[in-house]
């Protein structure tokens, strides 16, 4: 019976009979109208059936705002999203939803929301969502970006764990008592230039302990070109950056269609950003060969291979020392900024930590870390640091491998997890009194309890806590410890003799650091300049 024949055929009643009034409608029912009329029929009952699946599905996550269209709305925000999702956080509860595209997220915006799901359910909480374009870039070969359960990051655990976890980090401690002269000799000879020394002083640290390489100067080639892969990186190979993040079907449309723009860039760098990754490796390598290798992370990873062709393993080397450069290049400077901006607002804080420097350890000698768990209050001015602004406001985000419940809530296979951990700064429940610069906060006495050691959570959560933490909360105490022994840090006095007042404003991004400020940066005796200078010599 051909397809024509159909039209002929009479609907049928309950009883088996045709009405003939029906037989005669039919007469008039063409092919054409069932073409053009049946496609757009079947697309719009298709539709209303993915949207109540979607409705019903909806109405068991968490609370939250709604995009116009729902498969393909997306809501805006501000470069400061933290301050956002708080607002929102109001309105909504701790724990709201919200699609990005195709993409579910979940913001958690209370410390046991954040600690329930990240700490006591990390074993599914602990994955990362993939970014098309950061893969491409090989960021999904980092420690940060890789998943839970590939290779890569088990064989990065272990390194990191091996080269600066708690049994192994004191091993640098003499580097960074070293590198701290060279910081507070270049803050006594430019102290307006006290950010940028800030942000060498970070990255030679890093790139001496990863590949034993001495940064002198700014301009160094070695240094300008991992800071290029980490500006590239950071840039360009954000989670969301491009349209293909939030619609991945656009991976496979062509070079001119709507949202394909990532391509000019997929097809131009990861070339030049693997070439970097190669150099610096190769420049260990060189070294090796030549019998001039200082220890380093990759010297000692490399010489520990059973076989010097193993690709996969040196591959492994290579992501995993940039990756280390990745986790430092903004938090460490991003917490000695905010250490320099809260000297200049709170002096009082710097007066008591000063004066604690100068009982325990004397006027005559810089501190060492075997001096760290003699001088409590400067140890509570670091965590005061750390609360104050985090570094990283909405941390690294998490991807959940399961579907969970959460009181009562669902929280789909696959989504995006934010915790806000500036909201949880800011929460009085924890940190009463938040907008006042508090470090004695973390001290117990007779009338109160220490509050939340801000490391709890500033560190990462679960399976995915910061590998570097060690290494990062050693070079945070000398530097800072050091500076308050030498300097003094107070506000700038302009030409005309008006005392100029930071804003205290912070930039947006992944990471948020203060934006520019002036201060004023005084040695606070002689024979501290004296002996900064003896040892800069040396």
């Amino acid at each position: 019976m051909s397809f024509n024949q159909f039209n002929n055929i009479a609907p049928v009643n309950s009883l088996g009979r045709a009405p003939n009034e029906t037989v005669t409608r039919s007469k008039h029912f063409q092919l054409g109208q069932l073409d053009s009329l049946g496609l757009p029929l079947l697309c719009s009952l298709l539709f209303i059936v993915l949207y109540l699946a979607w409705k019903s599905r909806r109405t068991a996550l968490p609370p939250g705002p709604s995009t116009r269209f729902p498969f393909w709305g997306r809501l805006k925000f501000s470069e400061r999203k933290w301050e956002d999702f708080t607002e929102l956080a109001k309105k909504y509860g701790p724990v709201f939803h919200y699609r990005d595209g195709q993409t579910n997220y979940v913001v958690l915006n209370s410390a046991d929301a954040i600690f329930d799901l990240l700490n006591k359910h990390s074993r599914i909480y602990s994955d990362r969502p993939q970014a098309y374009v950061s893969n491409m870039l090989g960021q999904n070969k980092t420690a940060f970006r890789t998943r839970s359960d590939s290779r890569f990051f088990h064989v990065h655990r272990r390194m990191f764990n091996d080269a600066m976890g708690p049994r192994s980090v004191h091993e640098h401690f003499p580097l960074l008592e070293k590198l701290r002269i060279r910081l507070l000799s270049q803050l006594l000879s430019k102290p307006h230039d006290f950010i940028e020394h800030i942000k060498m002083s970070a990255g030679s640290a890093v790139l001496k302990m990863a590949y034993g390489y001495d940064v002198r100067t700014k301009d160094d080639d070695f240094l300008v070109s991992i800071m290029r892969y980490v500006r590239v990186t950071s840039t360009y190979g954000g989670l969301g950056t491009w349209a293909v993040d939030h619609y991945p079907f656009l991976k496979y449309m062509p070079r001119g269609f709507p949202g394909t723009s990532y391509r000019k860039f997929v097809e131009e760098f990861p070339a030049k950003h693997n070439k970097i990754l190669h150099q610096t490796t190769d420049w260990v390598k060189a070294e090796m060969a030549a019998g001039r290798a200082v220890p380093s992370f990759v010297s000692k990873q490399l010489s520990d291979r059973v076989d010097n062709q193993d690709e996969e393993q040196e591959d492994h080397v290579r992501h995993a020392a940039a990756g280390m450069y990745l986790g430092a290049a903004d938090t460490t400077p991003g917490v000695m900024m905010t250490f320099f901006l809260c000297m200049t607002l709170f002096p009082e804080s710097q007066r008591r930590a000063q004066e604690e420097i100068d009982r325990v350890i004397g006027k005559d000698r810089l501190p060492v870390m075997a001096d760290r768990d003699d001088l409590p209050y400067v140890n509570a001015l670091i965590k005061e640091c750390l609360r104050w602004h985090p570094v990283a406001p909405l941390g690294l985000v998490h991807s959940v491998t399961e579907d969970d419940d959460y009181n009562g809530m669902l929280i789909p296979k696959g989504s995006t997890i934010i915790a806000n951990l500036w909201g949880l700064s800011k929460d009085e429940q924890v940190y009463p009194d938040p907008w006042k610069f508090k470090p004695e906060r973390y001290i117990a006495d007779s009338n109160s309890t220490p509050q939340m050691d801000p490391r709890e959570w500033v560190f990462g959560f679960g399976r995915r806590i910061c590998p570097g933490q060690y290494f990062a909360e050693a070079s945070l105490f000398i530097s800072i410890a050091s500076t308050l022994a030498m300097f003094d840090i107070s506000k700038a006095v302009d030409s005309d003799g008006k005392v100029i007042v930071p804003d205290g404003l912070y930039g947006g991004g992944t990471t948020s650091l203060p934006l520019p400020f002036e201060c004023r940066i005084l040695p606070r005796n002689d024979v501290m300049v004296e002996m900064v200078s003896l040892l800069t010599a040396k």
